[in-house]
């Protein structure tokens, strides 16, 4: 009996993939040098010298894609994503048998997709014989989702808190500290997850020091207090554009007041838009200047 590899079974991918998909090969020494710097397993350094990946999926990110990847949890590594900021992650790039996790903001939960990446590719490699794939053109990570039925994990994470059941039967465990919950997925089981917004648009989630385990919890006030300003001040300089386009339309240029109304709150949302993309702009070149 022949032992499957991560590097069998990631060639296999990529010979069924390519007939579908454009082959990124734009893997650089810097994106291997990266890869050993971390200390990744020998195992993915393999397979990404190999290829660097394909459509939704690399085993190498360059620094672009690095930019962008969560750091939810320790000595973790995203080897994929949707292209809507969600993303595929390696929990532990020191062990070639870690689980795969799926990152997503929307709805805003962590679920374990694979036991390991050679299940999670394997997975990846069945769906390109699903119908949906055939026929509709979804993409490879949309198949596994299919054929995983990923919408059973909606019931097993509760609505006020976490996931329903056992934590040893679910494998997930749960610690608390004070306002802090945290999770272990070490031994969780497909499907299983959390979702993330225990406090809404104020929850922390950080990484520990523990490979597996991330903590779940509340901003400082501090932070809290400062994002509630800068809504404060955003809600009313909306405000004042609002009713300064309205006073224009409908008093300068006698405009009907439902013309003057609807003229107003579209033009007030195209400010809303220009003010937001400023603000990632700033913040990404924030982050990326550091």
């Amino acid at each position: 009996m022949i032992t499957k590899t991560l590097l069998t079974v990631w060639k296999q991918y990529i010979s069924l993939a390519q007939k579908f998909y454009e082959i990124e090969n734009n893997i650089t020494p810097t994106d291997i040098k990266y890869l050993e710097k971390i200390k990744a397993n020998p195992d993915i350094i393999e397979a990404a010298e190999f290829s660097a990946g394909i459509e939704e999926f690399y085993l190498a990110p360059t620094e672009e894609m690095r930019q962008y990847t969560p750091d939810f949890f320790k000595d973790s590594l995203a080897i994929g994503d949707d292209g809507a900021g969600n993303f595929i992650v390696w929990m532990d790039i020191k062990d070639s048998n870690s689980k795969i996790l799926w990152v997503c903001h929307d709805p805003a939960v962590i679920v374990v997709l694979a036991d390991s990446p050679i299940a999670f590719f394997e997975g990846l490699i069945e769906g390109f014989d699903s119908p949906t794939f055939r026929e509709k053109e979804e993409s490879a990570l949309g198949n596994f989702f299919e054929n995983i039925k990923l919408d059973t994990f909606e019931s097993l994470i509760g609505k006020n808190g976490f996931y329903n059941g056992d934590s040893n039967e679910l494998g997930l465990v749960e610690t608390i500290n004070h306002e802090n919950h945290f999770f272990d997925f070490t031994h969780a089981q497909v499907g299983v997850g959390i979702r993330l917004d225990l406090n809404g648009r104020y929850t922390s989630i950080e990484p520990t020091d523990k490979v597996g385990v991330i903590t779940v919890g509340k901003q400082s006030d501090t932070r809290i207090k400062s994002q509630q300003k800068q809504d404060l001040l955003l809600y009313t300089l909306m405000a004042l554009c609002f009713l300064g386009f309205l006073y224009y339309f409908h008093q300068i240029n006698n405009v009907t007041l439902i013309k003057s109304f609807l003229g107003s709150l579209g033009a007030t949302f195209v400010i809303f838009l220009g003010f937001t993309s400023l603000y990632f702009w700033f913040d990404e070149w924030k982050n990326h200047s550091r």
